[in-house]
């Protein structure tokens, strides 16, 4: 919303005002807009083709407002000469208040702190998170400030230079204690992508000989490091921060491994849809259809990104959307060897390395998070993208094209100010339904659905965790025990995340609490294809299959809870079924092992035969 605004008036001063600047519309001839154009249009497009089509007006704002920021970067880039030193030393400012933050955080909350981990079992580090949302948040956006750090330790002069030099040396540090692999990733990369240009291309810098050889030996040394302590890292130390970047490699981590899972379903909604994708602002919605191929336990379902920004375009854009998105950063590469190889001065060849290194930095991180969704981190990568692309029109600059300024300003101004209406609304949705949701569990429902209306808008339905609002107002309904009330509202809901497993099972529970047991078990059976181990609905089908003297079958969901032994209310319930159906307590144990015994050992029978079949074709080949 802030962007929005900012971008709105600083339109009006550009278009409006007598004096007309920063308007060289030859710069949309370059392919970097033309791509980019056409990608915003895919975005619009895919919306058409999504379920829930208010979830994707986030996606298109925030496209808008990074193709604005873009264009305004260039202008200023080609009307400003010394724009990236301004840059520099804001970016110094910034990245000094942020470090304050964190090693504030960091010495009175971690090494200070009394508790060893948060009220959530989350490691105590979690909460150095500067003034974002995460941790990784604010490590990554820490990384995203070097480029322009580094350029003030080799351009800027005086105390800018010291304090350059003082602010990477914090921020650099802060990183490393922040802990986020991601982050550590992808400084890796770029530092190994610059290290290939500058060996590569030595000669277009001016480096003499004698330097290149040192920094080749340096460069060689320092990754030959970083990949021993990967390699080796947590097994000759209990070093906490050398296990951490040995788990980098380690598939079978945990962290890893679930990763991993999102991404196999994430390339399967890409599989069933290639061309449209499921819609701008969807993925949320439609991956838990892929849920049961991961066996996911029921805490583990509030993923809202696949945490990889190229696999989240190519599932909500489909391949078109992917292809340009990868297109913009293959032309910036080309744009980039075009710099180094040209003719230019050498201060432009090294201000175009050290965007591209972050670009690079940015990708490595977009393969392991999300910036895509952060607007801070849109606002660093539009800089990275417009400077490239101002560098290379001023080498190359194309032909000029007639455009009317007014009708362009009037069009931005428009677009802009969609923005502005869409990102209040939004907010509003947010404030809105987190205070519905506290009052909801003080018990203050009435309140709570006051609250729902005020943040009811139709530019979104989801809240930030996606939940549909007519969500929050089925429980609030049903916390009155107005459980017929509540059963339009959890319809509404189902319209808008049809995935949505908590509310299936709440709708369930409504109607077994109206009398409609039917209906109840549909939409209990509905979150188990979901997640076959939802404990709440696992235990509320069991009730019902209890009261219709369905022994048996309330006794089979009781067995599938997982941990149940450790459950002392499950425990006594199968106990009881036990004794009304008259199986000894430790019969039912030795039946199940019984029978996954015999599973074994037929898909072993059955395994030996296709091999015995195979090798018996191969032979007669």
């Amino acid at each position: 919303m802030a962007v929005s605004i900012f971008l709105t008036l600083f339109s009006a001063t550009v278009f409006f005002a007598k004096k007309k600047s920063l308007t060289d519309f030859s710069i949309f001839r370059n392919p970097v807009f033309i791509l980019l154009a056409l990608y915003l249009v895919v975005v619009i497009a895919s919306s058409f083709f999504a379920l829930n089509t208010r979830e994707g007006y986030f996606d298109i704002v925030r496209t808008i407002v990074f193709f604005v920021l873009v264009f305004y970067w260039v202008q200023l880039s080609l009307s400003t000469p010394a724009w990236f030193d301004v840059i520099s030393k804001m970016v110094i400012i910034s990245s000094l208040i942020a470090a304050a933050v964190g090693f504030y955080q960091y010495f009175g909350q971690v090494l200070g702190g009394s508790e060893n981990t948060l009220a959530d079992g989350r490691e105590l580090l979690y909460v150095v998170d500067g003034l974002m949302a995460h941790k990784n948040f604010f490590a990554s956006s820490l990384m995203l400030m070097l480029p322009f750090l580094i350029w003030g330790v080799w351009k800027l002069r005086e105390k800018w230079r010291i304090a350059a030099i003082g602010t990477t040396a914090l921020v650099f540090i802060l990183i490393i204690i922040v802990a986020t692999r991601a982050v550590w990733v992808a400084i890796i990369v770029s530092f190994i992508v610059v290290s290939v240009i500058l060996l590569v291309y030595n000669r277009h810098f001016q480096i003499s000989k004698k330097n290149i050889r040192n920094f080749a030996i340096i460069a060689s040394v320092s990754i030959l490091i970083v990949f021993t302590f990967i390699a080796v890292g947590g097994r000759i130390s209990k070093n906490a921060y050398l296990e951490k970047l040995a788990s980098v490699v380690r598939p079978a981590e945990r962290n890893n491994h679930f990763r991993l899972d999102i991404w196999n379903i994430t390339l399967d909604m890409a599989k069933d849809h290639p061309v449209t994708g499921v819609g701008a602002g969807n993925w949320q919605i439609m991956v838990p259809e892929y849920y049961n191929k991961i066996k996911l336990k029921g805490k583990e379902v509030n993923w809202q990104t696949p945490h990889n920004d190229f696999l989240w375009i190519l599932s909500e854009k489909g391949f078109p959307g992917l292809l340009l998105y990868l297109g913009v950063m293959a032309m910036l590469a080309f744009f980039v060897f075009r710099i180094i190889t040209g003719n230019g001065v050498q201060e432009k060849k090294i201000m175009a390395v050290l965007l591209f290194a972050g670009l690079m930095a940015y990708l490595g991180n977009s393969f392991f998070d999300f910036p895509y969704q952060r607007i801070d981190h849109q606002l660093y990568l539009s800089i990275f993208i417009a400077g490239i692309v101002g560098i290379y029109h001023q080498q190359k600059p194309a032909k000029q094209l007639a455009f009317s300024k007014t009708i362009f300003g009037v069009c931005l101004t428009i677009f802009l100010l969609f923005g502005v209406v869409y990102s209040y609304a939004a907010l509003q949705l947010e404030i809105h339904s987190k205070k519905a949701m506290f009052l909801h569990k003080s018990g203050k429902d009435d309140l709570a659905l006051n609250e729902i209306k005020l943040a009811e808008t139709p530019f979104r339905s989801l809240d930030a965790m996606g939940s549909p609002l007519e969500y929050y107002s089925g429980l609030s309904y049903s916390s009155l025990n107005k459980h017929q009330e509540a059963i339009p509202y959890f319809l509404k809901a189902i319209e808008l995340h049809p995935n949505h497993i908590a509310l299936l099972n709440n709708i369930g529970l409504a109607y077994y609490k109206t009398g409609n047991n039917e209906l109840a078990k549909k939409y209990y059976l509905d979150a188990l294809k979901i997640v076959p181990d939802y404990k709440e609905a696992l235990v509320n089908l069991s009730s019902i299959y209890y009261f219709e003297k369905n022994y048996n079958k309330s006794l089979e969901m009781l067995e599938d809870v997982k941990g149940k032994k450790k459950l002392p209310e499950i425990k006594k319930n199968i106990n009881a079924l036990n004794k009304i159906l008259g199986i000894p307590a430790d019969s039912l144990d030795k039946a199940k092992k019984h029978k996954d015994k015999q599973t074994k050992k037929a898909e072993k029978a059955k395994k030996h035969k296709k091999d015995k079949d195979k090798a018996k074709r191969k032979s007669k080949q």
